[in-house]
């Protein structure tokens, strides 16, 4: 079984740039295709190559920003706050870790406002956010994906002088 449906990956790749996609291709191809450095690279010990291969690959080729640089979106030896173990590297992403407890959210589609109660450590869960549904005013927790919600911007209100 695919791990993409086919029209999904079919939009998607419509979607791309093309002369972007050559010029990384093409970045890829004049390092990774290089029978020597292929060489190098498999005799190099994992340590001795990781910071590289993370600038090699996803730096000059994919186009993104290795720390300390300012405004980096890769980091290497990134700890998982969840279960403390760490990765070689990260690609920081916009959204969840833009969100703390006590922020107030709205799904970008429309909904009423709602504070954020939980910020979980691991990406791939949902934020939990609770809103008020029922007259009597009960809490209704629900979890969405940080992808899905926008901080609430408190409407302006004008005071007309007449």
């Amino acid at each position: 079984m695919a791990l993409f449906q086919k029209s999904v990956l079919k939009k998607h790749i419509n979607d791309l740039d093309k002369s972007t996609v050559a010029k990384a291709y093409a970045k890829f191809r004049s390092h990774f295709a290089d029978a020597g450095k292929q060489a190098n690279i498999k005799a190099s010990k994992e340590e001795q190559y990781q910071e590289g291969f993370l600038r090699d690959l996803f730096v000059d080729a994919l186009g993104y920003t290795l720390n300390p640089n300012a405004g980096f979106n890769l980091t290497t030896e990134y700890k998982n706050e969840k279960d403390s173990k760490k990765a070689d590297g990260a690609i920081i992403r916009e959204g969840m870790e833009n969100f703390k407890v006590g922020d107030m959210v709205v799904l970008k589609s429309g909904s009423p406002p709602m504070t954020v109660l939980n910020v979980p450590n691991n990406s791939s869960d949902c934020l939990t956010c609770v809103f008020y549904k029922d007259i009597d005013g009960s809490f209704h927790p629900e979890k969405f994906p940080a992808g899905v919600l926008e901080f609430y911007k408190k409407p302006i209100k004008t005071v007309s002088a007449y």
